[in-house]
């Protein structure tokens, strides 16, 4: 999947490598919190992307057990994020129920993101992959209340309280 609105006036900051371990995820979380409020992204943004982000790392320590790259781009009014991995595997939606503990990390996607998608990518191991977001810088507060309702409804999930 191609991100064709981000190509123009985009500035990729430095990625974070991460190793496959369950400690990495509140690194990543606090290294792309830190970074998008650097490029002017507004509190709701950066939740979405706190949230986002936890998702990813997980399921990449979880399923890929490989080294993790956390990337940023800079795109005027948007962020792009994404975490690579060197497993082919892709993500896939899972059917889950209310007491489900685990699986609802593409419906948050599509919840908080304004796109989502995956690419091939080697540049952790040939034939891994990036999953990748963007969100919005300013989001005016509205779209994280809807989108916090809408996965309290959804799943269950509070996202205001998760982190």
């Amino acid at each position: 999947m191609s991100d064709a609105p981000m190509t123009a006036n985009r500035r990729k900051i430095e990625c974070l490598r991460l190793s496959p371990s369950a400690q990495v995820v509140a690194e990543a979380r606090r290294y792309a919190v830190r970074t998008v409020e650097l490029l002017g992204a507004d509190r709701e943004a950066q939740e979405s992307v706190r949230t986002l982000v936890s998702e990813l790392v997980t399921n990449a320590v979880l399923h890929a057990g490989t080294d993790i790259l956390l990337g940023i781009t800079d795109a005027n009014c948007q962020v792009r994020v994404s975490v690579t991995d060197g497993s082919p595997a892709l993500p896939h939606q899972r059917r889950i129920d209310h007491v489900s503990a685990t699986g609802r990390g593409l419906r948050l996607l599509r919840i908080l993101s304004v796109t989502s998608g995956t690419d091939s990518s080697d540049a952790v191991r040939p034939g891994g992959k990036s999953v990748w977001f963007t969100v919005s810088k300013q989001t005016g507060g509205r779209e994280r209340e809807t989108a916090a309702t809408e996965a309290r409804m959804l799943f269950g999930v509070d996202l205001e309280g998760a982190w």
